[in-house]
């Protein structure tokens, strides 16, 4: 029998709890307008999140759903967390830092705390998500692989790492060939994610391991799948979210072949790195 799996963001119980011990520390009307709707974008994306995890399952299957509505959660949320910050900066304008350090501090933990629930909400989705990908072939059994990146220029398009056509250029059997493709792939997207960790501060050194599925499809473009692998945060899945959509909007592949056809292949591409922190 089917069932249908709701994630429940948090209690709002908890949450009407916590914001009015808060709320008697906030001392102006742009302060508790600007809690109001920082608890409000909370909320939104809390109902995001619950309605973008209903599936039909049974036992301990899940029902796949499409990667075109796995893209339009991901937009969605990159869209509603980008609104929460901005409030929650607002939020952050309105208090004196030498005279409210102690309340500033509280503030934080709030932030901290709300934010902790939207993550757990979010891995539990990921964990129980399946996304289909019908009629796409395995790199292993296309006769060609993308031979060469073109490139299609955008008005803030980037150099392109060196192309596919350098891997052929080796000399390299089948295999080894698919392993230097995935390496410059992988050090593409290494490099684009850098580039975004790169405008935050770091205390400490990060390290990053996730995993991406994505296509490219029958015309050489890129086309996310999902993230079999979190990064265990949102905010970080997010920002690579983000690099990923740089590269789909500067580069074209030329696509593999199979039988003298153009076809779609998918790729898993783990992706493992280490940023030095300030400290």
């Amino acid at each position: 029998m089917y069932k249908t799996l709701f994630i429940i963001l948090f209690s709002s119980t908890l949450l009407a709890q916590k914001s009015e011990d808060f709320s008697k520390y906030l001392k102006t009307e742009s302060q508790k307008n600007n809690f109001s709707n920082y608890n409000s974008k909370v909320n939104e994306i809390q109902e995001f999140i619950v309605q973008n995890s209903k599936f039909e399952i049974e036992k301990d299957s899940v029902i796949e759903v499409s990667n075109t509505s796995n893209i339009d959660f991901y937009n969605g949320i990159k869209a509603l967390f980008s609104d929460l910050n901005k409030v929650q900066n607002d939020f952050y304008l309105s208090f004196d830092y030498n005279k409210d350090k102690k309340i500033l501090e509280k503030l934080n933990q709030y932030f901290s705390d709300t934010k902790s629930k939207i993550n757990d909400a979010y891995l539990k989705r990921n964990w129980y998500l399946k996304v289909s990908i019908d009629r796409i072939s395995s790199p292993n059994s296309v006769d060609a692989l993308p031979s060469e990146v073109c490139e299609r220029y955008t008005e803030n398009s980037d150099i392109l790492l060196p192309t596919h056509q350098n891997c052929k250029d080796k000399g390299l059997s089948g295999s080894e060939e698919n392993k230097c493709f995935e390496n410059f792939l992988r050090e593409r997207f290494s490099n684009v994610i850098r580039d975004y960790i790169s405008d935050l501060y770091l205390e400490n050194t990060l390290s990053l391991s996730v995993m991406i599925t994505f296509i490219i499809d029958k015309e050489g473009r890129l086309d996310f799948i999902r993230f079999p692998r979190s990064t265990g945060s949102l905010y970080y899945d997010l920002l690579i979210y983000k690099a990923f959509q740089r590269i789909q909007k500067t580069t074209i592949f030329c696509p593999a072949r199979k039988d003298n056809t153009s076809v779609s292949i998918y790729y898993n591409l783990p992706i493992k790195m280490v940023i030095t922190g300030e400290n």
